[in-house]
């Protein structure tokens, strides 16, 4: 940081410098100078190169160590104008942090572990604190609150992921309810379809044995008054030959006494009837 300047220009020239020193650290592979000659080396041709050399002696310096798994972003140490302890501070957080993966320490597995790196870098971060001016005391009691509020935050996120899962499990129970539902519903359709057509067909046959049932009977009345008709011809037949034998003895008879003409028993052509004739 190169302190508050009024003039937008100015602002843009120092981000600029920034930037130069940003791509000639990645350039420059020097090994044998550390990183605060190289840094103060970079910083300060940079700025001269933008005619801000006056701004160089007014640079203030704060150091950023991810630290996201603890307490949700990163540690800032208060602006120091001295590089090299700014560098040093950065060294010893690093160290008491150890290598990480997007501001998160995936190596540790254990809640103990966690916790024990946590306190080496707390205590690290206050004395680095201590040593710009601030009371230990308040940033220790500071990050344990910002640790708090990451819990607190962290047991809520958990907790609306597992409303969110229990959730979704119960949509999908209800989803695969409502499936079977409809299958039951879909199967007793067909169920019932086919009852309904096994129902008219057992009541096609029915009436088809009753039609033919119907037919029967017609038949057998028929017959029936058809023999009561040849029975009752072949009794009114017996009646008449008896009659006509009858009648013929009587004839007979009469002829006998009264001599003459005899009656004969004869059956008609056209009718089939018999009749008497008189000769």
């Amino acid at each position: 940081r190169a302190g508050t300047v009024h003039d937008l220009q100015v602002a843009k020239r120092q981000l600029e410098c920034l930037r130069q020193c940003q791509n000639s650290l990645a350039i420059q592979s020097e090994a044998s100078q550390s990183l605060e000659d190289r840094l103060g080396t970079a910083l300060q041709e940079a700025f001269e190169k933008q005619g801000l050399a006056e701004l160089w002696p007014r640079l203030r310096f704060s150091i950023s160590v991810p630290a996201r798994c603890w307490i949700g972003g990163p540690l800032k140490t208060p602006f120091v104008a001295d590089l090299a302890k700014a560098c040093l501070a950065w060294r010893r957080l690093l160290k008491a942090r150890g290598p990480t993966s997007a501001g998160k320490r995936t190596d540790l597995e254990q809640q103990e572990e966690q916790e024990a790196v946590w306190l080496r870098l707390r205590g690290e971060y206050a004395q680095v604190c201590g040593e710009a001016g601030h009371d230990p005391d308040a940033v220790v009691a500071q990050l344990a609150a910002e640790r708090s509020k990451r819990r607190a935050r962290a047991e809520a996120s958990l907790a609306a992921r597992a409303d969110v899962r229990c959730r979704r499990l119960l949509v999908q129970q209800q989803l695969r309810q409502a499936a079977a539902q409809r299958r039951a519903r879909a199967e007793l359709r067909r169920h019932e379809a086919l009852e309904a057509k096994r129902r008219k067909k057992v009541e096609r046959e029915v009436h088809s044995m009753h039609r033919r049932l119907q037919k029967t009977l017609a038949l057998e009345a028929r017959m029936e008054r058809r023999i009561a008709r040849v029975v009752a011809g072949l009794h009114a037949l017996m009646r008449s030959q008896h009659q006509m034998r009858h009648m013929s003895r009587e004839l007979a008879c009469a002829s006998k006494v009264k001599g003459g003409g005899a009656f004969s028993a004869k059956r008609s052509e056209r009718t089939g009837l018999p009749f008497w004739e008189f000769r």
